[in-house]
């Protein structure tokens, strides 16, 4: 997949996803964010890239793919 910080840099069309989390969380994903000398935006797309794609490897493994095709219902990963 590609980098978030060339995918944000490249001008693309964007949508924000707001998500409420535990202070615990957010407190060291700013911990992790600091210590990589990353930004939390980065990251955070990073994250949901990577959820994205082992849902969809989840769901292929277990037919729900075929399923959904067959009812045309497609659920799948754009490219």
């Amino acid at each position: 997949m590609d980098d978030p910080e060339t995918r944000l840099s490249a001008k693309v069309e964007t949508r924000n996803v707001c998500a409420h989390v535990s202070k615990e969380l957010a407190e060291e994903i700013n911990q992790v964010c600091k210590f990589l000398d990353i930004k939390k935006r980065a990251f955070l797309e990073a994250a949901f890239v990577d959820a994205v794609q082992r849902a969809h490897e989840i769901m292929e493994a277990e037919g729900v793919h075929r399923i959904l095709d067959e009812q045309g219902n497609a659920v799948r990963k754009e490219a």
